[in-house]
């Protein structure tokens, strides 16, 4: 694949790493790379591109060794980054107790990379879930199967899908043999293609051939396939050819006329926008809607890439939405697939908690009501990239994925190339019980409420109300708010001296997103979960909502306790102004059929993490650094049904279940035994926390002696506060609609 690496200089040798690595052939970057270094003393600027090319071709073991090498060398302050790409490596070759060392080294050591430090942040997490075996997952029982050598081979393939009953269609890799011109270094040009295979009575594959259909194109990576059944067309993906870093993917449409496949159409500017990626589509159908998902870096998502969809109808494609919170992050969420009989959305993120690069996650919902995801497991999911998980449509049990983990064929022995799986899993043997018929919208209402959850809403310094000592305000969030999205220019501005040029990119990215992104989707969030209410409330039900309150620690915690009470109520007040006042009414006045409780819970600033400054002198790390702008919010955290709560047969005996001192840093099982009234024994069919630092193990059935027993795990990473923390528990007994919540307080030994 190279020119004869003696026939080329020291100096020619990194050039034509440095070509091949912009085009994105890294393993040919590296060898250039290394054959460079043998003639050099061992530099760190050649190292680190060693290790960047050996992390972009996914060889884990050569990026940490080079990694390891660029941090002990002399010039190492040259790549203040290397710690977190070292972790993210480690993490990639399943070893995540050591990538826990290293993200902690470097939130420790530059806070200043705030992108990069919120992702160390979220790793350091991560990792210490997966040390502890916490990682949320669906409570089903995978098996992953290598699909051996009639699909696979040493170069790549992905994107497997099942057409009918034995046809597969996927994408290759092809190596392409030309005569090298003698501007080029390289005498093979690298295309993406569609193959097709046929699965035979015995399970058996056929050998894979290129497609025959007409999708593919010569001059263009072809991929991405997706077939939707109902219209009888494919969707696919062309992409430049000339680079395999950053591909500029567009989508295009087959459709299947008069007994054959139409000549693929590009489609419009509500799916692809000039000099930005769209690319892995995917099709939903549900009741007589179908939409388009598809994974793009357009303008108006969440950071990276993000999963947006469209609606179809006939050949029009409106305008497209992205997906927000829960599902898309600051990271990349990329491959949905959308499984129409249970409807429920697959995709891969590298930011959501995982155990490696990308991670699978399922998340259950249609157009803009979303679950929170939940990661497949450690069956499913691998320290390597997990992608292009896909349902068969003709059995819902099994399906594909596309991952680099460590079984799959490679050029060379590492974790280079994709290969494709399938995947089966067992029914479900827990029985589910069906709902009765006057509780099914009530199931309906509560996820849609609950699947917004937490709305975080953030202030700028001081407000609302600067320096008043008062715990209310007559200010709504939407006067915080209508204030605070024109600030952007100003804080950019107070960072304009910072000479580091990567250290200021950075910074200003993260104002880029806060301000772009985060700061107008929490609105419309609120908007989303104020429609709701007022619709519960006038569908006649009870409602409690709990609110906590943050500050940054600027001024003094005494002060601080006050200022998140009165940000409290401007959240408050804009229910109350809601709508023309009518939520206001069923608060005031109980007797209409609804209400709504609010349980408040201020915290201050007691929560704001370590490296959040309060030095009033340096504003600008104080005030308007993206870290003292996410300490500075209140979050409705969970949002509770009580209708009936007083008439329930499960009476609690107490508020608040104090469960002691838990030592930092560690993640421990806490056996937890609430007393209850009455002596009937009762099933408990719904338990749930409101924590992202504790989740309930096990549960059991309450006890003719007056005891509800079960387990929490908890873990207290990343806790600094030695302040009591609260976890609302909340329970409802089988056979009752109402929900009932108690507290479970415990303290962090520092």
């Amino acid at each position: 694949m190279l020119w004869p690496s003696c026939v080329l200089s020291q100096n020619e040798s990194e050039l034509a790493g440095d070509e091949a690595f912009e085009l994105g052939w890294y393993k040919t970057a590296l060898a250039h790379y290394k054959n460079a270094i043998t003639m050099s003393q061992q530099n760190t600027d050649l190292l680190y591109k060693m290790a960047e090319s050996a992390r972009m071709a996914n060889d884990y073991p050569a990026a940490i060794r080079y990694y390891q090498r660029v941090r002990s060398s002399a010039n190492s302050n040259k790549y203040p980054d290397t710690d977190y790409l070292l972790a993210t490596m480690y993490k990639c070759n399943g070893a995540p107790d050591s990538a826990l060392v290293y993200y902690k080294a470097y939130v420790q050591s530059f806070p200043h990379n705030t992108y990069f430090e919120q992702r160390a942040r979220q790793e350091v997490t991560a990792c210490s879930l997966i040390i502890n075996d916490s990682i949320d997952h669906l409570r089903r029982k995978y098996q992953v199967f290598h699909e051996g050598k009639g699909v696979n081979t040493e170069n790549s393939e992905s994107g497997a899908i099942k057409v009918g009953d034995s046809i597969v269609l996927f994408s290759r890799l092809d190596e392409i043999f030309t005569a090298p011109s003698e501007n080029s270094l390289f005498e093979t040009f690298v295309l993406q293609q569609i193959y097709q295979s046929r699965i035979g009575k015995n399970g058996r594959y056929a050998q894979s051939k290129l497609n025959t259909w007409g999708l593919n194109s010569k001059k263009s990576h072809s991929g991405n396939v997706a077939y939707d059944e109902v219209n009888q067309c494919v969707y696919l993906t062309y992409g430049d050819p000339n680079s395999f870093s950053e591909i500029l993917s567009q989508i295009y449409v087959s459709y299947y006329r008069n007994g054959k496949w139409t000549t693929p159409k590009k489609l419009g500017r509500n799916i692809n926008l000039p000099n930005y990626t769209s690319t892995q589509p995917a099709v939903a159908h549900k009741d007589g809607t179908t939409l388009l998902f598809y994974a793009s870096n357009r303008p108006g998502g969440s950071g990276g890439m993000d999963i947006w969809y469209s609606v179809v109808d006939g050949d029009k494609f409106s305008p497209s939405v992205n997906l927000g919170s829960p599902v898309n992050t600051v990271g990349d969420e990329i491959t949905p697939f959308y499984c129409d009989a249970t409807g429920e959305l697959y995709f891969s993120s590298d930011y959501h908690y995982g155990f490696g690069g990308f991670d699978i996650f399922c998340s259950e919902g249609f157009r803009d009501q979303w679950t929170k995801p939940e990661n497949l497991g450690g069956k499913m999911n691998s320290p390597a990239n997990d992608l292009y998980f896909t349902v068969n449509t003709n059995d819902t049990l099994s399906g594909f994925l596309t991952t680099n983990r460590k079984g799959s064929y490679f050029i060379a022995d590492n974790t280079c190339c994709n290969d494709i799986y399938s995947w089966q899993r067992t029914p479900d043997t827990i029985p589910v019980e069906k709902p009765k018929r006057d509780s099914i919208v009530v199931k309906v209402e509560q996820q849609n409420a609950r699947s917004l959850l937490p709305v975080t809403l953030y202030f700028h310094n001081d407000e609302p109300d600067p320096r008043s000592q008062n715990v209310t305000t007559t200010k709504t969030y939407s006067d915080a708010y209508t204030n605070y999205i024109t600030m952007k220019t100003e804080y950019k501005k107070t960072h304009s001296s910072i000479k580091n040029i990567a250290q200021k990119d950075s910074v200003l990215r993260a104002l880029d997103i806060f301000f772009d992104s985060t700061l107008p989707y929490s609105y419309a969030d609120l908007d989303s979960l104020m429609r709701i209410i007022r619709k519960d409330l006038q569908n006649g039900r009870h409602i409690r909502l709990l609110v906590k309150g943050y500050a940054s620690p600027l001024a003094t915690e005494k002060y601080n306790f006050t200022l998140s009470k009165r940000r409290i109520s401007s959240f408050l007040n804009e229910l109350l102004a809601y709508d023309n006042g009518i939520i206001a009414k069923y608060i005031q006045n109980p007797n209409l059929g609804g209400s709504l409780q609010i349980e408040e819970l201020a915290l201050g600033s007691s929560k704001a993490g370590k490296n959040v400054s309060s030095d009033a002198k340096n504003q600008s790390k104080s005030v308007y650094s993206p870290e003292a702008i996410a300490e500075r919010r209140i979050e409705i955290v969970d949002y509770l049904y009580t209708d009936e709560e007083n008439k329930s047969r499960l009476q609690l005996s107490s508020g608040t279940v104090k469960l002691g001192s838990i030592p930092r840093d560690t993640s421990m099982t806490v056996y937890v035994s609430l007393p209850i009234v009455g002596g009937k024994k009762m099933i408990v069919n719904y338990m749930h926390v409101a924590s992202s630092n504790a989740r309930i193990v096990q549960n059991s059935e309450t006890t003719a002696n007056g005891y509800l027993t079960f387990q929490l795990k908890i873990n207290t990473y990343d806790i600094n506060s030695s302040a009591p923390l609260f976890i609302p528990l909340t329970i409802r007994v089988n056979n009752e609609n109402s929900t009932q919540t108690i507290f479970l307080e415990y303290q962090v030994k520092q």
